[in-house]
C-alpha cells in the first residue's frame, strides 16, 4: 500500500510534460496550417492554436499542483526510532537571563506564581531559536510561544499576530480577550462589527476609522469605531477597550510591550509595572495604554 501510494505521488509529474509537448505540438502544427490555409478553413488551425496554449497552460498549472503537494506520510516502522527534535541548548549565563527575567515576569503581575515552570521556560526557548542574547525582545518570543495554543491560556497576557489578513472576528477576538485578561467573567456579546469603507486603509499617521463594533457586557452597550487594515491589526480600538475593562476604581492598568512586532498586552498595577521596566533599564518594557 506504502509503494501504490508512493507510485500515485509520483504520476504526478507525468502531467507537466505531457501538457508541454502536447501543447508544443499543436502550435506546430499551427503554425504550418495557419499561414498556407485560406479561409474558413483556417479556423480549424486557429482552434489547433487554442487548443496547444491551453495545454501549455494545463502544464504549468499541474507543475504547481505536482510541486506543492507534500510526499504521502506514513508512520515509522516499529523498529524505526522518531528522529530527534530540533533543539539548541541555552549557553549557562543566558539560560540564567532568561529564568531571572520571568521572575521579574511573575513578581510584575505578568505572570501567576508557578504558572509556567522553569525547566517549561527552559525547553521553549531552546526549541524557538538559536539565541545569542537575552534582552526582552527574545524573552518576549518565548513568552509568545508559551502562550501559543495553551489551555488553559496565560491568565494575565493576550497576543495578537500583526501582518495578517484581519476579519470581523478578529476585531470580538481582541474584546474577548481584553475581557478575559481583565478578570471579567460576565455576559459578553457581539452586536456587529461592520465596516464603514469597503477598501480598508493602509496605516498611516492619521488614521480615518472606517468599522466599527458594536458589543454588550451585561445591560450595558458599547460601539466602538476603529480603522480597519487588511493586513495589520486596528487602530483606535484597544484604546478604547482599556478604560472598559480597566475602570478608573479598578488598581490595574493594561500595559502593551513596546519591543515586539506582533501585539502583546498585559494587566496588572502601575507600580509592579514601574518596578519591572526599572530594573530591565532606562527604557520601559511595558507601556500603558
Amino acid at each position: 500500500m506504502r509503494l501504490f501510494n508512493l507510485m500515485l505521488y509520483r504520476l504526478r509529474w507525468i502531467g507537466p510534460p505531457l501538457y508541454l509537448g502536447i501543447g508544443l505540438y499543436m502550435g506546430w502544427l499551427a503554425s504550418q496550417s495557419i499561414p498556407n490555409t485560406p479561409m474558413p478553413n483556417q479556423l480549424l488551425g486557429w482552434g489547433v492554436l487554442a487548443f496547444g496554449l491551453w495545454c501549455v497552460r494545463q502544464a504549468y498549472k499541474t507543475f504547481h499542483e505536482a510541486r506543492n503537494e507534500e510526499p504521502p506520510f506514513w508512520p515509522p516502522e516499529p523498529h524505526q526510532a522518531d528522529s530527534p527534535r530540533w533543539r539548541h541548548p541555552l549557553a549557562p549565563e543566558l539560560r540564567e537571563q532568561l529564568l531571572s527575567t520571568f521572575a521579574l515576569l511573575e513578581t510584575a503581575g505578568v505572570l501567576e506564581p508557578g504558572e509556567v515552570h522553569d525547566d517549561e521556560v527552559v525547553e521553549c526557548a531552546e526549541h524557538t531559536d538559536i539565541f545569542e542574547d537575552m534582552g526582552f525582545h527574545p524573552v518576549g518570543r518565548v513568552l509568545e510561544m508559551l502562550g501559543d495554543d495553551r489551555d488553559p491560556p496565560l491568565r494575565h497576557l493576550a497576543f495578537f499576530t500583526n501582518q495578517v489578513e484581519f476579519y470581523d472576528d478578529d476585531a470580538f477576538e481582541i474584546v474577548r480577550e481584553f475581557a478575559r485578561i481583565s478578570g471579567y467573567n460576565g455576559p459578553l456579546r457581539q452586536i456587529r462589527c461592520d465596516m464603514t469603507d469597503d477598501n480598508p486603509q493602509r496605516p498611516s499617521l492619521e488614521p480615518v476609522s472606517n468599522a466599527v463594533i458594536e458589543f454588550e457586557t451585561g445591560t450595558t452597550r458599547y460601539s466602538l469605531p476603529f480603522t480597519r487594515y487588511a493586513k495589520y491589526l486596528p487602530d483606535g480600538l484597544i484604546e478604547q477597550l482599556a478604560p472598559i475593562f480597566a475602570p478608573p476604581e479598578r488598581a490595574e492598568r493594561f500595559y502593551v510591550s513596546s519591543d515586539s512586532e506582533d501585539l502583546h498586552i498585559t494587566y496588572t498595577t502601575p507600580a509592579q509595572i514601574t518596578e519591572f521596566n526599572a530594573a530591565l533599564g532606562s527604557e520601559p518594557s511595558w507601556v500603558e495604554i
